[in-house]
């Protein structure tokens, strides 16, 4: 734990190599949350924000609304009638939104 909350400094022999792989580590999670960006907002009715100060984006789906009163029938939020149908068609698993709450009427993963 030492090392991560007092990095080498300017001058220690390990200085230029942590900075090295500290700027490679960065630029990679940037390159890959510009990614995740432009390919949700490739999708049909998925719009996402840009990914910035983390690894988690949170896309907001536009869900049909024979999908909303579905899921509202069973007793389940959009999001998460979403997720499950997502997970038992294509094994992908997502998190609803609706668990970390979010403007009423939005919905997101």
């Amino acid at each position: 734990m030492y090392c991560i909350v007092n990095p080498p400094q300017e001058g220690e022999p390990s200085y230029d190599l942590f900075i090295k792989e500290k700027t490679a580590i960065l630029q990679s999670l940037k390159k890959r949350a510009l990614l995740v960006e432009e390919t949700f907002n490739g999708m049909k009715g998925i719009k996402c924000n840009a990914v910035a100060g983390g690894m988690y984006a949170f896309p907001r789906l536009a869900l049909p609304e024979k999908a909303i009163e579905k899921a509202k029938s069973l007793g389940q939020a959009p999001d998460f009638f979403y997720a499950m149908q997502l997970l038992e068609s294509t094994g992908i698993f997502v998190v609803p939104g609706s668990g970390f709450g979010q403007v009423p009427g939005t919905y997101h993963f």
